[in-house]
């Protein structure tokens, strides 16, 4: 059976509902349990944003994800989006800034 040493990811939230340009119409949370689902291997996962042309849900899609692959218990967590898709998810009295770099060609 094939081992691989680490898994690249890239995540883009054009599959996410409400995308302008996207017609995948998934939630939060089942774009999210991809990532869930791969990380129960224990292989290293290197996680990339991609797509995504509604800015804010780019920045609440990679905000989100990052909390939950950092253990955040999300219900009890603010996810708080601000400019052109950077935010913070703030959990358990500790913040975690999430920064997109946004790049129009």
């Amino acid at each position: 059976m094939y081992q691989p040493g680490a898994i690249v990811m890239c995540c883009g939230a054009d599959s996410l509902s409400g995308d302008r340009l996207g017609c995948f119409n998934l939630s939060l949370q089942g774009h999210s349990n991809c990532i869930e689902f791969l990380s129960k291997y224990n292989v290293p996962l290197l996680v990339l944003g991609g797509g995504g042309y509604t800015m804010r849900n780019v920045a609440r899609c990679w905000c989100y994800e990052t909390g939950r692959l950092l253990g955040i218990d999300l219900p009890n967590a603010y996810v708080v989006v601000w400019g052109c898709g950077c935010g913070w998810v703030y959990a358990n009295g500790v913040m975690w800034i999430v920064l997109c770099i946004v790049v129009t060609v």
